[in-house]
């Protein structure tokens, strides 16, 4: 009987939508198989050999290493790296391809011999079971001593580069030829026990470019041509002893590596790895400028990025391939800040799509506006009428942006835009009522299977997936203003209509905090009715779903 009701369980979850469903309950119930809370193992995923590689916790009540090919049958833990009752939180994926075949790298504790549970190595896997083995114990697992905790891998010639924190020398540059027991010190940039932390590595042009620390000159730009010491220089952007400039967003453009740096982060810089090639483009003036989200689209052939000035406020900015630099254009007119540091820039049919303000609507989903006549930024919908809809992990996917927002009825949910106002549209309610399900963490699969993490209250946060062929409708046969409600208010009954004649399946009557009051199934009419006369006075939400789309709207009972 158990078994029975938890299939029944289990199929009304996948029932949820014709083009989303849950992959797996990983950690069956309420308990989350995926960890929230921890920004870095939820989104750090990968595909390797047609796969979903991820951290996610099972029965075994402690998060390993996990894999999935988008099934419910093909969802299985791959390794329990830790066996005594610790976390592996396995991270840094990195793909290397080296004489000993293409395999993947990544950074995980196996709880042995180490400090509070903690030895974060380097590790690889060819994805098999067998095949996952530990690589480099860089920092012998010792009651005193946490790991290496290798991480920021990147791909560069015959080597894969990263940082590590071995004692000693401390925190520095490292390499990996792909080999068991390959990690290599490339230098001790801040010779003794002192760190050197390198960060932001970024290969442009043939040589890698990285931010790392030396006592003597400060927090200044390092740039490697090849695997040896020898091949190593630095370039003294800020040269004042001690003090550094602390190069920060290191993003390849032009051939060249653009960054944000300075005393109070306010300028933008561009180097080509010599001294002679590293100059100033812009210095912001305002400690709040800090230049950073860089972005580089492919059709327009700009770098954009979110920048500060007293006079705009936080705002697009851009550069050109002659170093041309400015705002392209204000969403917020005047001083008051059009976007939020952090913002992510996305390209999508041609145009690059971020989250904006202008004053009046809060934030919401904007895009550039090259191909039509009139202003050069364009805001795609008002998602949330009566505050922020505030759009994030954008990702293009089925020929659509997919993304999550809030439209202050479902809460953070999974939506869906064209780049017209109409074909921006909820794709579906995962948590149903003003919960939100938070969809983040996007991968694709292959061309039709996008996963993702999302929260379900009966569920928890688990792995879940988009298929292509749900986004395939059109504008043409779906637009939300085409749904119409009469009389709201209402005593008796609601008419239901759609005037695109896209059939209705079911109307669901959910209370303001998103519980199921009552429910009516259609046969794909276009014109139905709903009875309310036995709801109680006040405020729900009908949800309908339509052949092409979910629509939910507010009514109201007299």
């Amino acid at each position: 009987m158990r078994f029975t009701l938890f299939m029944l369980f289990f199929l009304s979850i996948q029932n949820l939508s014709a083009q989303v469903t849950l992959v797996k309950d990983i950690y069956a119930g309420v308990n989350s198989g995926i960890n929230t809370n921890n920004p870095v193992t939820e989104k750090d995923r990968i595909v390797f050999n047609g796969k979903l590689i991820f951290c996610a916790k099972g029965t075994s009540g402690t998060y390993q290493l996990w894999q999935s090919d988008g099934t419910l049958a093909g969802t299985s833990i791959l390794k329990q790296i830790a066996t005594n009752n610790v976390d592996s939180n396995p991270k840094n994926f990195t793909i290397f391809n080296s004489t000993s075949g293409t395999k993947l790298y990544f950074s995980a504790n196996n709880g042995a011999n180490n400090f509070w549970g903690i030895n974060d190595e380097l590790w690889q896997t060819d994805g098999t079971t067998a095949g996952t083995v530990i690589n480099s114990e860089m920092n012998q697992a010792t009651t005193s001593s946490p790991g290496s905790f290798p991480r920021g891998f990147i791909v560069f010639g015959s080597n894969f580069y990263f940082t590590a924190n071995v004692s000693p020398p401390g925190e520095e540059f490292y390499r990996n030829d792909g080999s068991l027991g390959g990690a290599t010190l490339v230098r001790d940039i801040n010779p003794g026990a002192a760190n050197s932390s390198p960060k932001n590595f970024t290969v442009a042009n043939g040589k890698l470019f990285f931010a790392a620390t030396n006592d003597n000159i400060g927090r200044e730009l390092y740039v490697a041509i090849g695997p040896t010491t020898a091949s190593l220089s630095y370039i003294d952007v800020l040269p004042v002893a001690n003090i550094g400039s602390n190069p920060l967003y290191l993003t390849e453009y032009n051939k060249n590596v653009y960054f944000t740096a300075g005393v109070g982060g306010d300028q933008l810089w561009k180097s080509d790895g010599t001294i002679a090639g590293t100059s100033l483009i812009t210095d912001f003036s305002i400690s709040a400028g800090d230049p950073q989200d860089y972005y580089v689209s492919p059709t327009l052939g700009l770098m954009f990025f979110s920048a500060a000035t007293n006079a705009t406020g936080r705002e697009m900015h851009y550069v050109a391939t002659d170093d041309d630099e400015g705002v392209y254009n204000e969403t917020n007119i005047g001083s008051g800040d059009g976007i939020r540091a952090g913002t992510q820039f996305i390209e999508y049919n041609g145009d690059v799509y971020f989250t904006a303000t202008n004053g009046t609507s809060g934030y919401e989903l904007w895009r550039t506006n090259h191909l039509i006549d009139g202003s050069p930024l364009t805001m795609v919908k008002d998602i949330n009428a009566t505050g922020d809809s505030n759009p994030v992990n954008f990702i293009v996917f089925g020929g659509k942006l997919i993304f999550q927002a809030n439209d202050g009825i479902h809460g953070a949910e999974l939506w869906k835009s064209d780049g017209t106002t109409s074909g921006t549209t909820l794709v579906t309610d995962i948590n149903t009522g003003v919960e939100s399900s938070s969809p983040a963490g996007f991968v694709a699969l292959n061309s039709n299977v996008l996963l993702f993490t999302a929260t379900e209250a009966t569920v928890g946060a688990e792995l879940w997936k988009l298929n292509n062929s749900g986004l395939s409708n059109t504008t043409s046969d779906f637009d939300e203003n085409s749904i119409q409600i009469y009389p709201n208010p209402a005593t008796n009954e609601i008419n239901v209509s759609n005037t695109r004649n896209s059939g209705i399946s079911t109307i669901t009557i959910m209370d303001v905090n998103g519980r199921t009051i009552k429910q009516n199934t259609f046969n794909n009419f276009s014109n139905v009715q709903v009875n309310i006369a036995e709801l109680s006075k006040g405020v729900y939400l009908m949800k309908i779903n339509l052949e092409a789309g979910i629509v939910t709207k507010k009514i109201v009972k007299n």
